[in-house]
């Protein structure tokens, strides 16, 4: 268990570089948005091999490169609106994980736990990237609600766990409860 002690001590540093490459894409994506609406505005034509004869696409690189440079308050506000709750990106916890039931494997439960919040950040901000390619070149957004909601809920994974522990009931709300600590 040491091992996961470890490795989960050294994840804050993913949660930086996360929050930092969001920042950084989302400067570029407005920077980029200010140029397209600059260039449509003179009169459109080619650049960069794409047709600028509308302001969708500068627009929503303006406004997709907004959500991902404030990524820690787009995610809070999307966990309210689905859980009540704040997402808790900004900080690494795990402290509602490892229960009695897996107080022997609290380490490696709460490691599991915040790999999968790891994910569900970048799920996020592929989702916001997404939206954006998908204003930019009209195509349909399905995909990029799935990431955003599906990162959601993977950032909330306790959260969302104890809601189906409790739809489902009996042994599994038990078991469930034991491991993530909420009893």
């Amino acid at each position: 268990m040491d091992m996961a002690t470890n490795m989960l001590n050294q994840l804050p540093a993913f949660w930086t570089l996360l929050n930092l490459v969001a920042v950084l894409i989302g400067f570029y994506m407005i920077v980029n948005g200010l140029f397209e609406v600059a260039m449509t505005a003179k009169g459109g034509g080619q650049t960069w091999g794409r047709n600028r004869n509308s302001y969708a696409g500068g627009f929503a690189g303006v406004l997709f490169g907004g959500l991902l440079m404030s990524i820690s308050a787009y995610t809070d506000a999307l966990s309210q609106s689905l859980f009540n709750q704040p997402s808790g990106v900004g900080i690494l916890s795990a402290a509602t994980v490892g229960g009695s039931l897996g107080a022997q494997y609290a380490s490696a439960i709460a490691l599991m736990f915040t790999v999968v919040r790891l994910v569900g950040l970048w799920a996020v901000i592929k989702g916001v990237m997404l939206f954006h390619r998908g204003a930019e070149e009209y195509q349909k957004t399905g995909l990029a609600w799935t990431h955003t909601i599906g990162g959601i809920i993977a950032i909330n994974m306790t959260t969302f766990l104890g809601l189906i522990s409790g739809w489902i009931g009996g042994d599994a709300q038990t078991t469930l409860n034991q491991i993530l600590g909420l009893i």
